[in-house]
């Protein structure tokens, strides 16, 4: 019956609070469901993982990380794939690497239309120059960048929850790197970083998400929105 549809639209074509409201909660269960299976994983087939997605990650780049090319990453907490191997060996080839700022106590950033802390950038020059910000992450010592700091980012590695092979992306839900990704280059290639069962056929979003040209896992690097990309990699170099 019309306007019993809890996934329907307005007139306008807006959705309306049902459908935002379902979404949202897809979301958070879809959140609960992959926290809980990265807290199930071993140390050993953690670090199996990150050892053969960086090993994926490494190949993509490819003969790009020289001088001159920049790359926005991100430096990885305890349930994340792991970066830090990753950021390293992209700093040791001449690589600019930026990193988010979330701010601590030392720093306050201004906050966006949102009316969370925008979006800033530091470039990373060492372990030795880490310091803990807000959330217990690690961010870069040094000049804070400001958010359009990333549209000189030729490829932009990023973090999620999962993802479908058509680019949708789940994140967080604080909506950093979609707020981030307004400020990237339309060029710059987008590449998320997940653990392979994170990889799945429908991710719940709204007109606000941005989504991702890459997923690179353990077991697959994903070309996203090609035939077949969900049954079969695509390896780039």
């Amino acid at each position: 019956m019309p306007g019993t549809d809890p996934v329907a639209t307005q007139g306008d074509g807006t959705p309306t609070a049902h459908r935002v409201r379902a979404i949202l909660r897809a979301k958070q269960i879809l959140r609960e469901a992959v926290a809980e299976s990265r807290s199930l994983s071993s140390s050993a087939s953690r670090e199996a993982a990150d050892t053969s997605r960086t090993e994926r990650a490494q190949t993509f780049v490819g003969e790009l990380a020289r001088p001159g090319l920049t790359v926005s990453a991100y430096l990885s907490t305890d349930d994340e794939p792991g970066t830090l191997e990753l950021v390293t060996w992209l700093h040791s080839l001449g690589v600019t690497v930026l990193l988010p700022v979330v701010g601590s106590d030392e720093v306050t950033l201004p906050v966006d239309d949102s009316g969370r802390a925008a979006p800033h950038w530091a470039a990373y020059s060492g372990p030795e120059t880490l310091q803990t910000g807000t959330y217990g992450i690690l961010q870069p010592e040094g000049e804070v960048l400001p958010p359009e700091a990333i549209n000189e980012a030729h490829m932009i590695i990023c973090p999620g929850l999962a993802a479908s092979t058509d680019g949708s992306r789940l994140g967080r839900g604080g909506a950093w790197y979609d707020r981030a990704f307004g400020f990237a280059s339309d060029t710059a290639a987008r590449v998320c970083l997940l653990n392979d069962n994170e990889v799945i056929s429908s991710v719940p979003t709204e007109s606000s998400d941005r989504g991702i040209d890459v997923i690179i896992t353990e077991a697959r690097t994903i070309v996203c929105g090609l035939p077949d990309s969900g049954t079969a990699s695509e390896e780039l170099a």
